[in-house]
Formats: C-alpha cells, structure tokens, sequence
C-alpha cells in the first residue's frame, strides 16, 4: 500500500488512510490529504481527497443500494459516449457493488446528490429518498484501489 500512496502522492493526489467501513482513520484532519507514511500501517485503506487538494479531482459515486448500480453507470455511460471515450474515464467497482467513475475538471462543487431513489423506512413507515448517484468533491472523499474490495475496472488513476 505505501508504493501505491507515493504514486498517488507523485501524481498529486491527496490520500488518507481509511477504516474498513470508509471513515478515516487516526487523523485529526485530512482536508489536504496525510502526509505521513506511519499513518497508513495499520490502515485498512486509502482514500483520495476530491477537490483542489488532488488537482481538481471529482467521482461520480453510483451507489449499489438497489442492487443496480451497474445498469445505471451503463445508461449514465451510454448518454455521454463521446465525452466518455474522448477522456477514457477510469472506472472503479467499489466493495459493495457500486461505481466510481473519476475525472477532472476546472470547477469542482462539494458532494452533490444527482439522483434519488424511493426506499422505505421501517422506522418513519415511509419511503425516504436514498441516493443512487452522488458527486465526491470539494470537501468530500473516496475510497479507492488497492482497499480490499476496489478495483480499477477500466484505465489507470495516474493518467
């Protein structure tokens, strides 16, 4: 994992280390990304920091809580073909199912929710809105390769 940081670093990434259940670990602070190696030992993970801190990076998140985040980074694909081809977005799969698609951009927003899904909750005995597809941007963070359970599916990180 530390190789794949220095990487990271050399390319102008900002990273954290990570928890397995994706919240950063041992960091007071990590909106510039860690610097330390030590703080990545007994990490689970690397996160990347979206925004400015890594060269205006964002990631479109499709979450797989319907258990079709495939389908819908397919459509999603399908209606930006040119751009998708002409930039050769790298695509991630997440440990649960879901898609990163990553890219970067001039103007970076915070995390924005992009689309929404109906699913009901026991608790309020309504359907509440649940994002299927999010932005990870200015202020937020992913988890990325090589946390157990992400893999690159299409291009490379560092181009």
């Amino acid at each position: 994992m530390v190789e794949t940081i220095k990487q990271y670093w050399q390319y102008g990434l900002a990273t954290l280390p990570v928890k397995q259940d994706k919240s950063p670990f041992n960091v007071a602070t990590w909106k510039d990304g860690v610097k330390e190696k030590s703080a990545y030992t007994d990490a689970y993970g690397i996160g990347i920091v979206a925004g400015k801190s890594s060269g205006n990076i964002e990631c479109l998140d499709f979450d797989n809580h319907f258990r079709d985040a495939k389908e819908n980074l397919t459509k999603f694909v399908k209606d930006i073909q040119n751009i998708y081809d002409k930039y050769k977005f790298v695509i991630q799969k997440t440990q649960s199912g879901g898609y990163h698609l990553f890219y970067r951009c001039s103007e970076i927003s915070g995390n924005l929710k992009l689309a929404q899904k109906a699913k009901w909750c026991e608790k309020r005995k309504k359907h509440i809105p649940d994002a299927i597809i999010e932005t990870r941007g200015e202020g937020g963070y992913f988890v990325c390769d090589p946390t157990p359970g992400y893999t690159i599916e299409r291009g490379n990180i560092l181009d």
